[in-house]
């Protein structure tokens, strides 16, 4: 198991190539704000690094609403402001090295 700072430290984080990449393309794609405790703890129960693109979706955003809201990829929302990915795939209350998702992750 790697800690946090294992996966959010990390050389070549995605995020930067990642946004500007969401801002040149032909569609709008709105970055809704990320909660930082619930981007930790689902990064953490994740086990991927920032340096991949889920990783850096989970912890710099709430959600990615795509062509007007038309695709949608979950993140760790503020408020609730839209389903997380944690909610969707049902991640524990706490880390659970064991959890697995019962028939793979929906982003």
């Amino acid at each position: 198991m790697r800690e946090l700072s294992q996966l959010i430290d990390v050389e070549e984080p995605a995020w930067p190539g990642l946004r500007e990449t969401l801002g040149s393309g032909p569609v709008s794609v709105v970055v809704l704000p990320p909660d930082s405790d619930l981007a930790r703890s689902s990064l953490l129960q994740l086990q991927v690094t920032t340096r991949s693109y889920l990783g850096a979706v989970v912890l710099h955003c709430g959600a990615l609403l795509v062509d007007h809201g038309w695709v949608r990829v979950f993140g760790s929302p503020l408020c609730g402001a839209a389903p997380s990915l944690a909610r969707v795939n049902q991640f524990p209350g706490v880390f659970d090295s064991a959890w697995r998702p019962d028939a793979g992750l929906v982003l």
